[in-house]
């Protein structure tokens, strides 16, 4: 029995009953109403006068269809037979499968939240619950499983769980007293803008802590002003005040610039990192660089495009006890992958020379590197 059934204890009728329905209902202890039973289910108390069964079926049938069902089948038999030695009452079996319904469930319930986990972290589409290869899987992993559809997923787990986690953010937040933030406006693959903010504090136990509050959809134009009262806000919906921001680091475009400069004048940074691609894109604008740079995207490119090219690079670089990498094409907004694509050329070289050399029509291709150490 569980422990709410053992904190109050109920007795059998006192006489020799037949009916089964008495293995669910029972009397409390110095209690001298025995018109009054007690049902060891809900706790309920079902007037049965005169020892009248009725009322009892009755509360089965209406409130535990599914022991009144077990009793029935139960009841329906002309003869007792005598209990064997271990054989379980009606009672215990009805706990029995109550346990076995509530393991169930639990297991159920854990799986439904492992797959919105897996959804959200993953960024999945919600209809992949209802694909055929993922419902195979399940089907394998979780044959008794029923796995609910994508709107319950979209409409009431992740919903859920965003909540939870807002709530655990907000409860970490509450202990700190000062905030520092960073936030950025971007644009999505399908066009749409949105601002970013992101929070860092430090906890009375001395642990940095950083989280994503916040992607604002972000339709208006992105004037100082707007940028401003978005920020504003975003951190009033959280509960921070205004006084406990110590900085604010954003990139150096003008509006962003303006916004936090009026705001927190003497609380702005400016982002060291889009700072250094700013030098470094100057750098790599020099001639002499730029015209490097664009040789060895050249190179790559062709490579990149030609499959017989490819195979024959793989060949010179198991001759030459070379590592088996593919050439690296870079992204001309982003520095550390003009980087990426030179260090892997150098790595290369050797490869890529013999690949050139071994073909009349792309000898003019070969570049010819100084290592200065």
């Amino acid at each position: 029995m569980s422990s709410e059934r053992e904190s109050e204890r109920l007795c059998p009728h006192p006489k020799n009953v037949s009916s089964p329905v008495w293995e669910l209902f029972g009397f409390r202890e110095n209690s001298s109403f025995l018109d009054n039973p007690v049902c060891r289910i809900c706790r309920a108390t079902v007037s049965a006068k005169g020892g009248n069964t009725t009322n009892l079926f009755t509360h089965l049938h209406v409130h535990h269809p599914a022991d009144y069902a077990l009793l029935q089948r139960g009841a329906s038999k002309k003869t007792e037979k005598p209990r064997v030695s271990g054989q379980l009452t009606l009672f215990e079996s009805v706990e029995m499968k109550r346990k076995a319904d509530m393991a169930s469930a639990s297991e159920d319930t854990a799986i439904t939240e492992s797959l919105a986990y897996f959804i959200a972290k993953d960024m999945m589409p919600f209809r992949i619950v209802e694909r055929p290869g993922f419902n195979a899987l399940m089907k394998t992993v979780a044959p008794k499983y029923k796995i609910p559809r994508r709107q319950h997923f979209s409409e009431k787990e992740i919903p859920n769980m965003y909540l939870k986690l807002k709530s655990d953010i907000a409860n970490t937040m509450a202990e700190a007293k000062h905030f520092a933030f960073t936030t950025d406006l971007w644009t999505s693959n399908t066009g749409h803008p949105y601002m970013s903010l992101t929070v860092h504090f430090i906890t009375p136990a001395w642990e940095m802590k950083a989280a994503c509050l916040e992607t604002a959809f972000l339709p208006d134009d992105h004037t100082s002003e707007n940028i401003k009262e978005t920020f504003e806000n975003l951190i009033k919906e959280w509960g921070i005040q205004q006084s406990a921001v110590e900085c604010v680091t954003t990139d150096n475009g003008t509006n962003m610039k303006a916004a936090f400069k009026s705001l927190l004048p003497s609380n702005w940074l400016s982002c060291f990192g889009h700072n250094l691609n700013l030098a470094l894109g100057k750098a790599l604008k020099i001639d002499q660089v730029d015209a490097s740079v664009r040789a060895c995207r050249s190179v790559v490119q062709g490579f990149n495009h030609s499959w017989k090219r490819r195979r024959e690079l793989a060949k010179k670089q198991a001759e030459l006890n070379l590592p088996q990498h593919t050439l690296i094409h870079d992204v001309v907004t982003r520095w550390g992958s003009t980087y990426d694509m030179i260090s892997r050329f150098v790595e290369q070289h050797a490869a890529v020379t013999a690949t050139l050399m071994a073909d009349r029509n792309t000898r003019h291709l070969v570049l010819r590197i100084h290592l200065y150490t």
